[in-house]
């Protein structure tokens, strides 16, 4: 291996820590009856969890309710193939995360909530050594030694409203606070065979603020169809990023010292998503959501993402559903004539789970799992990539009460 690609290595290793996987926009469905439906609920959304896929739902609830859900267990990985020398590079991020609560209040034709959401959280803590990187016949490192403690979360709070004017037709809003927190820890030393050796330390922490509007529409034309209709986009007020490095290179004897801070805020997209349910009788219920993403920071790709869903009644107290859905990556192909580290992955995703209902509980069980395959331009100043496969696993729990 060359010096120019272990370098390389030592840049991708920086880059690839954990970070909420903002490239992406459906990376934790949210609830246990939506996420269970592959998260096309835009046309449903008559309990708690229309606060988040479309308010305009809220006000076609039976009645008041609270309701909450868990990923019991997620578990996910990323694998860069032939990544340090001849070696893979996994990252493994394990979660156990409360990811929605919400509280619906009726008053005749008006609904008011408020609810919490986590859409994205990573967790990662990793510890690897290892010895005699080999390149071809040559073998130039004795010791790669990386230890890394990442976390990356995003919270979405606040207040819906939802009136219905008419017996086919309802709107709705909700105004989430957004909050993202960030903290990494990441160190590395390299030990070569000629006895010189360089290290690097960094501590970063990023936080933003700012404001999520969702504006919704629902729409019932015929006893069997509805169609919903969203709009909304997060308008970040504030953003601070500080960063502290210390690092030896091979070929110097002083340590350097450096530290860095900024303010500038990411430019998100504008989303609009239509979805269509259909309800060919009282026991199945079918539904679709396409979602587009508009992108507002030219450097990134204007998105669409497809959802479908299916519930059916066993019996009056015992459900099942089915669901599919794409999450593809706002970030352009990997291209060998641009040198700036990024991925290009699209991820997609099925799911299923079991609910059980008496008069005023109902207890959901399930499970979500995508996977997808593409390329990272992973060496800082190399236009190289490598092939990369992504998997996701997450166990999810919720429950609701009516009164």
């Amino acid at each position: 291996m060359t010096k120019r690609v272990i370098a390389g290595c030592a840049s991708f290793l920086i880059a690839a820590g954990a970070h909420a996987d903002i490239d992406h926009f459906k990376n934790i469905l949210i609830d246990g009856r939506a996420s269970t439906m592959g998260g096309a609920y835009a046309a449903v959304s008559d309990d708690a969890a229309g606060a988040y896929y479309n308010p305009a739902g809220l006000s076609l609830a039976q009645g008041d309710s609270i309701s909450g859900s868990a990923k019991v267990f997620n578990i996910s990985m990323i694998k860069y193939s032939n990544a340090i020398g001849t070696y893979d590079w996994s990252r493994d991020n394990k979660n156990l995360l409360p990811n929605y609560f919400g509280m619906v209040k009726k008053y005749g034709p008006h609904a008011f909530a408020i609810s919490y959401a986590v859409p994205d959280s990573v967790i990662e803590h990793q510890d690897l050594i290892i010895k005699n990187i080999v390149s071809g016949v040559s073998s130039t490192i004795a010791i790669y030694d990386y230890n890394l403690h990442s976390e990356d979360t995003v919270n979405l709070a606040g207040p819906s409203y939802s009136y219905k004017p008419g017996r086919n037709w309802s709107f709705g809003t909700t105004m989430y606070y957004h909050y993202r927190i960030f903290r990494k820890n990441l160190h590395y030393t390299i030990e070569y065979n000629d006895g010189s050796d360089e290290m690097y330390y960094s501590n970063s922490t990023a936080s933003e603020g700012g404001l999520r509007p969702k504006l919704g529409i629902m729409w019932m034309p015929l006893e069997k169809w509805s169609f919903g209709l969203t709009l909304a986009r997060t308008f970040l007020w504030n953003s601070k990023i500080e960063a502290q490095q210390t690092a030896k290179t091979k070929t110097t004897t002083n340590i350097q010292f450096l530290s860095s801070d900024s303010s500038e805020k990411r430019k998100l997209p504008v989303e609009i998503t239509l979805g269509s349910a259909f309800f060919p009788s009282p026991k199945l219920l079918v539904t679709l959501d396409l979602d587009v993403f508009i992108r507002t920071d030219y450097s990134d790709r204007n998105v669409w993402n497809l959802s479908a869903g299916s519930e059916f009644y066993i019996t009056p107290n015992h459900a099942v559903r089915l669901g599919a859905y794409s999450n593809h990556t706002k970030k352009p192909p990997v291209s060998t004539s641009t040198a700036c580290p990024h991925q290009h992955i699209n991820m997609y995703g099925g799911t299923t789970g079991y609910s059980y209902f008496n008069r005023d509980l109902s207890i959901t069980i399930g499970g979500v799992y995508s996977q997808g395959s593409g390329d990272a331009q992973i060496f800082s100043g190399s236009g190289d990539s490598r092939p990369m496969r992504k998997y996701s696993l997450s166990l999810v729990t919720a429950a609701s009460y009516g009164f």
